[in-house]
């Protein structure tokens, strides 16, 4: 691999370049030089005033067309172009030089942490752009606030299953840029959430006579999240409370569903009010599968706690980080006073109830049997407060002699 370099008007940046043979094409000119016009307009109206350009071409590009078409730009913070041999992205299993440019324009990426980057793919084979798509996924080359721009020349149709079918493409912050053959330009974009579900739109269309035109209040690079239109995001989430619960309650059909709390869904279901759209939670066993079905691209978001570690760096980009912060009272530690209700608190209402109820029936009903007695066997009835005080004491347990109605003191 050979490297060159190239400098800006503001900074020098090294632009790995790969010395290619250029292929060739059958098309009277080349993909850049129609669209070289075409890219300016769309990138100078688009970038913001502090950005940094990253080139990716397949190696049909002419070397005349690509200075001409980087030296119109405004790189403020640097420029860097990958270039192509055949072998480095047709070769099955072994792409070793895409994995490797994607590695450091990457690295190129994180070092313009303090502005926008904004990524060129120009190629017009669909093996190049779903290489990239993988390559670009796996590397972690684009996080949201980089836009990609996708410069081709394709059939309408190739185009639509492109965007459709590559995250990268159809998820990400993309916008296709298709060369037609009368000398126009079309802009494309994938929306996967929209009041129609998900659909290519698109944007505008490029002219020389009328240069860049946009049909709708679109921008150029439109915010694809800022709503959901009612769509379904799939969530994954484990069961830890008390940041998030779940338990099943019968619905109004008679059917099991589940219901949520904790603060966890509180913030979740806040965020769905707001950006609406409803939250569909795939089912994990472990706090393994809540992350790792958001790396499958299965699940959208995963609502957990989760700390930034150096082992996660490695897995992950963390856009945004953040700590609880929690709000407490503090109060001195109260002083136990003896109260005669502590006699009275550690027994619920229902069993004072039933003791008094025991204490007031029973000697009654041995009161009707002495007298019923006395009348039968013509013996003396028993005194009714000598009886009620025996009934006591066999209720705390003191009458453990079984004599019966034995004048004794009960012992507490």
């Amino acid at each position: 691999m050979k490297y060159s370099i190239l400098m800006t008007s503001c900074l020098v940046v090294h632009v790995i370049s790969k010395n290619l043979q250029h292929s060739v094409s059958t098309r009277p000119r080349d993909l850049l030089s129609v669209a070289s016009e075409a890219v300016v307009d769309v990138i100078s109206e688009s970038t913001r005033p502090s950005s940094s350009l990253i080139f990716f071409t397949d190696g049909s590009t002419s070397s005349s067309a690509l200075c001409q078409t980087v030296t119109s730009m405004n790189a403020a913070w640097g420029l860097s172009v990958f270039q192509f041999r055949d072998e480095d992205w047709k070769a099955h299993g072994n792409q070793t030089g895409f994995v490797e440019a994607i590695g450091l324009a990457r690295k190129v990426r994180l070092s313009s942490h303090a502005v926008s980057v904004s990524v060129i793919v120009i190629s017009e084979d669909l093996t190049f752009l779903t290489s990239f798509a993988e390559r670009s996924l796996k590397g972690r080359l684009f996080v949201w606030t980089t836009r990609l721009l996708l410069v081709t020349r394709l059939a309408l149709s190739d185009l639509r299953k492109v965007l459709s079918t590559r995250w990268t493409f159809s998820m990400m912050n993309t916008v296709a840029l298709n060369v037609e053959e009368n000398g126009r330009s079309s802009l494309y974009t994938h929306l996967p959430y929209s009041p129609e579900g998900a659909q290519i739109y698109k944007l505008g269309s490029w002219s020389r006579q009328f240069r860049l035109f946009l049909r709708s209040s679109f921008e150029i690079f439109p915010e694809k999240y800022d709503n959901f239109h009612g769509g379904y995001v799939n969530i994954t989430s484990g069961v830890w409370a008390p940041f998030w619960d779940e338990k099943e309650v019968m619905a109004a059909d008679g059917s099991k569903v589940k219901e949520y709390s904790g603060s966890d869904f509180m913030a979740l279901d806040t965020i769905a009010k707001a950006l609406n759209f409803r939250i569909r939670q795939v089912p994990t066993k472990d706090f393994v599968e809540v992350t790792q079905r958001v790396e499958e691209r299965v699940s959208f978001i995963a609502s957990i706690y989760y700390v930034v570690l150096v082992n996660r760096l490695e897995r992950h980009d963390f856009t945004y980080t953040y700590q609880f912060s929690y709000e407490s009272f503090c109060l001195s530690k109260p002083g136990l006073r003896p109260q005669w209700e502590s006699l009275y608190y550690p027994l619920a209402h229902q069993v004072w109830a039933g003791t008094m109820t025991v204490l007031v029936i029973v000697p009654v009903v041995f009161v009707v049997i002495a007298h019923l007695r006395s009348r039968w066997d013509n013996v003396r009835t028993l005194d009714f407060c000598k009886l009620s005080l025996e009934v006591f004491k066999t209720f705390v347990g003191q009458n453990l002699t079984q004599s019966a109605f034995k004048t004794t003191s009960p012992v507490f």
